[in-house]
C-alpha cells in the first residue's frame, strides 16, 4: 500500500507539471494570437507615413513654386509693362510709316506679331494681377 501510495504521489506530481506547462504554452499561444490586433496600428501607421509623405512633397513643391514667385514676380510684372509701352510705341511709329506710304500698318513686317505681343501680354498682366500670390514663404 505505501509502494503504492507513492507511485500515485510520483505520478500525480509529473502530471501537475505536465498541465502547468501545458497552461504556460496555451497562455503564451493566446497573448501571441492577441498581437494580430495590433496590424491596426501598423496599417495605420503606414497609411499616416504615406500621407506625411505625400505632404511634404506638396509643401515643398509649394514652398519652390513660391520662392520663385516672390523672386520674379514683380520684375515681370515690370518688366510686362514696359515691354508693352515700349512695343505700343513702336506701332505708333509704324502706323505713322505706314500712312506717309500709303499702305496699312498690318502690311509692316512685325507689325501683327507686335500687335497680338501687346494683347497676350495684357492678357497675362491681368492674370497676374486677378491671381496674386496669398501668403509668403
Amino acid at each position: 500500500m505505501r509502494t503504492q501510495r507513492r507511485v500515485f504521489e510520483k505520478l500525480s506530481e509529473s502530471t501537475k507539471v505536465e498541465l502547468a506547462s501545458e497552461r504556460i504554452e496555451l497562455g503564451i499561444a493566446q497573448d501571441l494570437e492577441s498581437v494580430k490586433q495590433f496590424n491596426n496600428t501598423l496599417d495605420t501607421a503606414e497609411k499616416v507615413l504615406t500621407a506625411s509623405i505625400k505632404v511634404n512633397t506638396a509643401i515643398k513643391k509649394v514652398e519652390k513654386d513660391s520662392r520663385y514667385y516672390n523672386k520674379y514676380a514683380k520684375v515681370v510684372y515690370e518688366d510686362l509693362t514696359q515691354n508693352i509701352k515700349y512695343v505700343q510705341s513702336l506701332l505708333k511709329k509704324a502706323d505713322l510709316v505706314a500712312k506717309e506710304l500709303g499702305v496699312k500698318s498690318e502690311e509692316v513686317n512685325g507689325y501683327k506679331s507686335a500687335n497680338n505681343f501687346i494683347i497676350d501680354a495684357k492678357k497675362t498682366l491681368n492674370r497676374l494681377n486677378s491671381n496674386p500670390l496669398e501668403f509668403d514663404i
